[in-house]
């Protein structure tokens, strides 16, 4: 099967399965805020703030060494198998000891959430080894349609059991149904034909070690990608005191807002992105060149999100959050691009996992987290608005110094990952700016019109631009048999 064949049929199916799921689910998310009393979330979120800090250990998931060790065979499956089960193992004793810890500190609910989050991860644990199968064999259809219906079934019942009054029942189904939808499924159709019990026996000693070792250094890079990410906050918190409470609140939730669009990229961005460069990791030409697809694909995706947000904040505010969100605007503006500056680094760092470039993802970590730090303590971060600004600017030199590891030894295609998307916000702004003076008023009134033409507009230009590779990518989606045709191979 050619490159082109495997990039475009994963690209179809990742992506397109990610949007279902995430449309499904985000829906019946708004559902369940509305229908779930406020408390019962608070009393969840601090059960899972506790299950990921005392379940560590349910982070350090070796599944991905399924895809790094293919050459092994079943050595490296009964490897990951068997460290899985141990993981999972650790993580139910050390839930069932929490949760009688925690019994006189936070009360009953939050016990009863707690053990059913630790539940939810250990499922996961034994769960990940059989579903990154599905990866190693680029069953991607298989995959995508599992999780959607799995992560919609749950978030819909969930939606069903507060429609009834049911509110704690409701909110423990959203968490736990899906992982145990998926673990019973891959136990009735998945397990049988792998193993399970076998595979722990045929277990060797230098596979764990070899198995071991990849995970923590992924365990490592997570940690550091944690502190990265999620530091922001806490320092906010300590330089500007006055701003605790609802600006804070306004600075994390324009943060998740503008997180969103790579919820639905990341399958590509990372998961698909890692199996194709475990696949070639020996073949730095196909690397190269899968890698600037990838982040050529992401560019053009996340792009019209992006100016959107740019754009119209407050109009996303409104319709997401209601009024009284406004006051995050400002802030969801400078977070424009920060989907986008995250899914084009997921995409590198898959790159410097699958080729084993440990020292450079470490010093990428430490660079980021020094340029956080450095910058926050200056003069610049007068107010929560410029502490925005500094985050973003940690993150494009995270960006920036991913890409310049990666160009040792391979190029990094920035013309066709950057030019076409530059000119299409410039375009896009120009015309906007134009429509605002002559056009009519609806098109850029802040309503939900002048959202949809925002999001289309950019669309469109990015359709002209790209056209080729769009039409025959589409093509090959609906006929597997262009696949593999040299106009396809061509612009791919």
């Amino acid at each position: 099967m050619k490159l082109a064949t495997v990039v475009i049929r994963s690209l179809v199916w990742t992506t397109g399965g990610q949007i279902a799921t995430f449309g499904f689910t985000f829906a019946a998310n708004l559902l369940l805020v509305r229908l779930v009393d406020a408390p019962l979330f608070g009393e969840i979120a601090v059960a899972a703030s506790l299950v990921e800090i005392l379940g560590f250990v349910a982070s350090f998931a070796v599944n991905q060494a399924v895809l790094q060790h293919s050459d092994d065979g079943e050595r490296a499956v009964a490897a990951t198998v068997t460290l899985s089960l141990g993981l999972a193992a650790i993580l139910a004793c050390v839930g069932v000891v929490s949760c009688v810890l925690l019994r006189p500190l936070y009360g009953r609910l939050v016990v009863i959430f707690a053990a059913w989050l630790f539940a939810s991860k250990a499922l996961q644990l034994i769960s990940a080894p059989y579903l990154t199968l599905y990866e190693r064999n680029f069953d991607y259809r298989g995959l995508s349609l599992l999780r959607f219906a799995t992560g919609t079934a749950a978030t819909w019942a969930a939606v069903w059991l507060a429609w009834r009054g049911w509110g704690v029942e409701s909110l423990v189904t959203s968490r736990f149904a899906a992982d145990l939808l998926t673990f019973l499924f891959l136990a009735a159709v998945v397990m049988p034909r792998v193993g399970l019990v076998g595979l722990v026996r045929r277990a060797d000693a230098a596979q764990l070690k070899r198995t071991l070792r990849f995970g923590l250094n992924l365990w490592s890079l997570r940690t550091l990608e944690q502190i990265l990410y999620n530091v922001d906050v806490l320092v906010i918190g300590q330089l500007f005191p006055q701003a605790r409470g609802f600006q804070i609140g306004c600075y994390s939730q324009a943060k998740y807002i503008a997180g969103l669009p790579n919820t639905f990229a990341s399958g590509l961005s990372q998961t698909m992105s890692y199996r194709l460069y475990a696949a070639k990791k020996d073949q730095p030409d196909q690397l190269t060149r899968v890698s600037n697809i990838i982040a050529r694909s992401l560019s053009r995706l996340l792009l019209p999100f992006t100016l959107t947000l740019i754009i119209y904040p407050d109009v996303v505010l409104r319709l997401l959050y209601g009024e009284k969100w406004l006051a995050a605007a400002p802030m969801l503006r400078v977070f424009g691009t920060y989907s986008l500056i995250v899914a084009l680094y997921s995409n590198t760092r898959a790159l410097l996992v699958a080729i084993e470039r440990w020292a450079d993802l470490y010093l990428i970590y430490a660079l980021g987290i020094a340029a956080y730090a450095a910058l926050a303590l200056t003069p610049f971060n007068s107010d929560i608005y410029a502490a925005c600004a500094i985050f973003m600017a940690a993150l494009v030199v995270v960006l920036l110094t991913s890409w310049t590891s990666l160009a040792q030894g391979m190029r990094v295609d920035l013309r066709s990952i950057l030019v076409a998307p530059a000119l299409v916000t410039i375009a896009t702004l120009g015309i906007w700016t134009l429509l605002r003076y002559v056009g009519p008023a609806s098109l850029t009134q802040g309503n939900f019109l002048g959202l949809a033409v925002c999001m289309l507009l950019p669309t469109f230009l990015l359709l002209i631009a790209d056209r080729r590779f769009l039409v025959e990518a589409g093509l090959a989606a609906l006929r597997p048999e262009r696949l593999d045709s040299p106009a396809v191979e061509s612009v791919v």
